[in-house]
């Protein structure tokens, strides 16, 4: 009898289950009945008396009725629930419940999932909904029943395990349980009559090469070993490729016309030669007539540690880097080829005269190699109003003086035209210094924050702002302040330079950041 406070019902169960082989056979407080067999079925026989709260009968009607099914006698989640309700009566589910017996067929509206493990504890519960067209739920009743199995089910489950003998001696076939996972054993059609034999293996291996789909799924363990030849037509994935004992590994000395190597587009660590021995690497045919060529990809090719000899010619059309640092610092080094020494001579600019018949140096113009001036070309731009610079920056002393000259010509003349010669500078970040990055307005003065700043405020209080813009130009109104430290972990000192300027903020580069007349108190 199961007891449950505070509801309108309680049920006294009188429950016949009946399953199939591969289920479970269990029944509760049996009451007489016709004779039941084990068939194989997917549902539950299940009988119950329900009274009320007080012990009485039932009324007769349609009730709504639940069951879950749970693998622990309190707490845990479902593993089941079937609902009998109105079900908009199309179909009217609900349970005929007469002189207060109701039977029903567990399984018949919702299935019996096949994770479910009958060959554990279970406990089902009911909840009662009442006879209304809407449900509504008492709560299920408690204590939870305990499924409890009968002994065909005991018979059942030594199905486990498949015996047959002849004589004194005994065959047994059994399936172990599983230790991670649900499984699932399976003998496919062969597609014949015929008598087949399943392969065995000694205790503890697996004897064989399983075939599986064309992306294979499953690890196996063990070893193979193939004293012909092996043939793979598609792929061979495996982390080692090695000889048995002491010897030459060969690849690509048969048929194969080209042998391809991390060909993917992710990135790759590739190591060849790195073990701690002296280590011999041949790259290239050895006919002396036949080039080999050596791709970088898109960028470069390094040899990050030690050195790299080579024996004969070397060409390259791109840039050859060691990351081994030269006599002046550390980093990235690059291997100068001898125009590009030339095009420098005494010049600071390469490539300045042209000399390397390309416009290196200067890839927003055309190299033009007929209109020579002094050495081999110049360079040509045909976009109006066009701001252009060389490419590589120029290190320069600044206690030293430098001479600045440049050859010109317009080919088409434009009246009112001009054209503006002369250097930028950067700084070391590389990073062009502006003028509002270390210049003021004439005759302003240098101050300090006379109150603090503070996020959202709109108003700026100095100690001092004589001699600061006041009028209409707004390109003039705007502050720096100082304290700017660049990547090198580099502060510089107060008035000297700074990137923080209220130009490069909001609009402030075109309207300022303070109105004509908006200085006031000095």
């Amino acid at each position: 009898m199961f007891h449950n406070k505070h509801r309108h019902y309680r049920a006294i169960f009188f429950a016949m289950f009946m399953v199939g082989l591969l289920l479970a056979y269990f029944v509760f407080s049996v009451v007489s009945s016709p004779k039941t067999y084990a068939a194989t079925s997917s549902t539950l026989n299940f009988q119950a008396r329900l009274e009320t709260g007080g012990g009485a009968i039932a009324p007769d009607g349609y009730y709504n009725v639940q069951f879950n099914l749970y693998n622990a006698a309190t707490g845990g989640t479902a593993l089941w629930t079937e609902t009998y309700g109105y079900n908009g009566g199309a179909p009217d589910q609900r349970v005929r419940v007469a002189n207060g017996y109701l039977t029903v067929n567990l399984g018949s509206i919702t299935a019996f999932p096949s994770t479910i493990p009958w060959d554990q504890q279970l406990y089902l519960t009911m909840n009662i909904g009442g006879t209304s067209t809407t449900a509504s739920w008492d709560g299920e009743m408690s204590p939870r029943l305990a499924l409890t199995a009968v002994p065909y089910a005991f018979n059942a489950q030594s199905a486990s395990q498949l015996v047959t003998t002849s004589g004194s001696l005994t065959s047994t076939l059994s399936i172990q349980a599983p230790t991670v996972g649900n499984q699932t054993f399976q003998i496919q059609d062969q597609g014949a009559a015929g008598t087949y034999n399943l392969l065995t293996a000694p205790v503890g291996s697996d004897g064989y090469v399983k075939l599986q789909a064309a992306t294979p799924t499953t690890q196996q363990t063990g070893g193979l070993w193939v004293s012909g030849t092996a043939r793979v037509d598609t792929a061979l994935q495996a982390p080692l490729l090695d000889t048995a004992t002491a010897g030459t590994l060969s690849i690509g000395t048969g048929n194969a016309t080209g042998i391809n190597i991390a060909t993917n587009a992710v990135a790759h660590s590739i190591n060849i030669g790195t073990g701690a021995a002296a280590q011999t690497i041949s790259i290239g045919s050895s006919n002396t007539s036949s080039a080999t060529t050596i791709t970088g990809g898109g960028s470069s090719l390094k040899v990050a540690n030690g050195g790299l000899s080579i024996t004969g010619n070397m060409t390259t059309s791109g840039t050859i880097s060691t990351t081994a640092g030269g006599a002046a610092g550390t980093g990235t080094q690059q291997l100068a080829s001898n125009l590009y020494i030339q095009s420098r001579g005494t010049n600071l600019v390469t490539n300045g005269t042209g000399l390397l018949g390309n416009n290196y140096n200067f890839s927003g113009f055309t190299f033009d190699p007929q209109n020579v001036y002094a050495g081999g070309g110049s360079f040509q731009n045909s976009t109006y109003a066009a701001g252009l610079q060389n490419d590589e920056l120029i290190p320069v002393d600044p206690t030293h003086t430098y001479q600045l000259s440049l050859a010109a010509e317009s080919v088409v003349y434009v009246s009112g035209a001009h054209a503006y010669f002369g250097v930028a500078p950067y700084d070391i970040d590389g990073l062009m210094i502006q003028p509002e990055y270390y210049m003021k307005y004439p005759g302003s003065t240098d101050t300090t924050l006379a109150a603090p700043l503070n996020p959202g405020d709109t108003t700026v209080t100095l100690t001092n702002a004589a001699g600061w813009y006041n009028g209409t130009a707004n390109y003039n109104s705007n502050f720096a302040w100082y304290g700017y430290t660049n990547s090198k972990g580099y502060t510089y000192p107060n008035y000297t330079y700074t990137r923080n300027d209220s130009g490069d903020y909001s609009s402030n580069g075109s309207s300022g950041a303070w109105a004509a007349g908006g200085i006031s108190g000095n």
